[in-house]
C-alpha cells in the first residue's frame, strides 16, 4: 500500500494541556510502540567532552561507530576527535580511539567497516576535510588523510555504488556546497551554487532508481534545496527548492519522502511529504531546535529537540507506512545540556547519541557521550 494512501486526513501529535498526548481527528488503534532500552556510555573516562560540537553515529553490518569531539587542548589544532565501536547489540568494544584534531565529526557505514571525517584546521584558516577508515577490529583505524582544495563546514558522509561522498558548505563564501567524491579512490571536488547560501547539508542514498541526494539548508530561515545524481561520477542536478527546512529525502516502503519543518519559531510543524505532496503532521506547537529522521523496516522514525526552561528535551515518534503517527511523542531524553544529537537505524531498531551532563563534585560537571537504543515493538 502506498505511503499515506490509506489515511489522507492530517494526523496530529502535539503538546496538549501541558502534557504529551495524541491529538487525532478520529481515534485509531496503535499497532506499534517504541521501547527504550538501557543507555550506553561510550566516552570512557574523559571529562572533556565538547557537548557543543556535533555528534555522529552510523550503523553497519558489524555494529556501530560513534564519533565525538573532546575539547581538551583546544586551540589552533582543534578538538580531539574520538571514535568508538559498539557491537550489533550495543556493547562497547575496546576503548575510545583518538583519530585526529578538528571539529564536527561525521561517520558512514561501509561494507567492511566505517569511515569518519571531520573539519580539519590548517594554520588558523578555515577547515578542510580530514578522514580515516575504521575497520572491524577494536583499534583498526587507518591513516588519516587530509584533502585540500576548499574550506568546508558541516560535513555529511554517504556511500553510494562503492563511492564514498562527503558534502558540506563552503566555509569561505557560504554561497555554495562542496561535494568531494570517492574519498578512498581518485578524489574530485564539485562546487554547487545555491540560491540562498548554504548553512548545513544532509545526505541520503535512495532507491528506485538508485541515486544520491544532498539537501542544503539555506542561510535564510525556512529554505532548502535538494540535488540528486544517479551516478556518483556525474554532476548533481537540482531537483527541488523548498520554502521549508528539510532533511535529505528518505526511502520508505518503496516511496521517496521528505521530512520538513515549517512555521514561525514558536509554532513549528514537522511533517512528512511524499512526491505527490501528501502530508502527515507529526508535531505542532513546539519550539524546535533541530530534527532528524531515519527509515525503519516498518516506517519512519522522527526525532526533534524541544527547548525547555532548563535546557533541551529530545522527543521521538514513529510514523507507520500508512502515514499515521503510530506513537505519541516519547520523551527520549528529558533534559540535555545542548540540542546536539544524532541517530541511525537498521531493521526495527534505532540508536540515538547525545551528550549527557554528569556531576563530578559540588562545583564541577562533565559530559558523557551516551547512546540510547530504541526498539519498535508490535502490540
Amino acid at each position: 500500500m502506498p505511503l499515506f494512501a490509506a489515511h489522507r486526513s492530517i494526523t496530529r501529535v502535539a503538546l496538549c494541556a501541558g502534557a504529551l498526548a495524541a491529538c487525532r481527528s478520529t481515534p485509531r488503534p496503535q499497532h506499534q510502540a517504541l521501547e527504550l532500552q538501557p543507555a550506553i556510555r561510550v566516552s570512557g573516562q574523559s571529562d572533556d567532552v565538547d557537548a557543543a560540537q556535533p555528534l555522529a553515529l552510523a550503523v553497519g553490518a558489524s555494529g556501530m561507530l560513534v564519533a565525538w569531539a573532546d575539547e581538551h587542548h583546544e586551540g589552533a589544532t582543534g578538538d580531539r576527535i574520538f571514535v568508538r565501536r559498539l557491537s550489533p547489540v550495543g556493547e562497547a568494544i575496546g576503548e575510545p580511539i583518538e583519530v585526529g584534531r578538528g571539529w564536527a565529526p561525521s561517520v558512514a557505514a561501509l561494507d567492511d567497516g566505517f569511515i569518519v571525517a571531520w573539519e580539519h584546521p590548517v594554520d588558523y584558516k578555515d577547515p578542510i576535510v580530514a578522514y580515516a577508515r575504521a575497520g572491524q577490529g577494536t583499534d583498526a583505524v587507518g591513516p588519516v588523510t587530509t584533502l585540500d582544495g576548499g574550506s568546508i563546514s558541516g560535513i555529511a558522509l554517504g556511500a553510494f555504488r562503492d563511492t564514498i561522498v562527503a558534502a558540506g558548505c563552503d566555509a569561505e563564501t557560504k554561497n555554495q556546497m562542496l561535494v568531494v567524491r570517492d574519498l578512498l579512490g581518485t578524489r574530485s571536488i564539485e562546487r554547487i551554487a545555491t540560491a540562498h547560501g548554504c548553512d548545513s547539508v544532509a545526505l541520503a542514498v535512495l532507491d528506485a532508481p538508485p541515486r544520491l541526494a544532498i539537501t542544503g539548508q539555506s542561510v535564510q530561515p525556512s529554505s532548502s534545496e535538494t540535488f540528486t545524481t544517479e551516478d556518483p561520477a556525474h554532476p548533481f542536478q537540482r531537483r527541488s527548492v523548498s520554502d521549508e527546512w528539510c532533511e535529505a529525502p528518505l526511502a520508505v516502503s518503496g516511496e521517496t519522502v521528505s521530512v520538513c519543518s515549517s512555521g514561525p519559531p514558536d509554532h513549528e510543524t514537522v511533517h512528512v511529504r511524499t512526491a505527490t505532496g501528501e502530508r502527515a503532521l507529526v508535531a505542532v506547537d513546539v519550539r524546535l531546535r533541530g530534527f532528524r529522521a531515519v527509515s525503519l523496516a516498518n516506517g519512519l522514525l522522527i526525532a526533534w529537540v524541544v527547548e525547555t526552561t532548563d535546557g533541551f528535551e529530545l522527543q521521538t515518534t514513529l510514523v507507520e507506512a500508512d502515514g499515521r503517527a503510530a506513537t505519541s511523542p516519547v520523551r527520549l531524553v528529558p533534559r540535555m545540556k545542548t540540542s546536539n544529537f544524532s541517530l541511525d537505524a537498521a531493521g526495527t531498531h534505532a540508536w540515538f547519541v547525545y551528550a549527557s551532563e554528569r556531576k563530578i563534585d559540588d562545583e564541577d560537571y562533565s559530559n558523557d557521550i551516551v547512546v540510547v537504543p530504541v526498539a519498535v515493538k508490535s502490540r
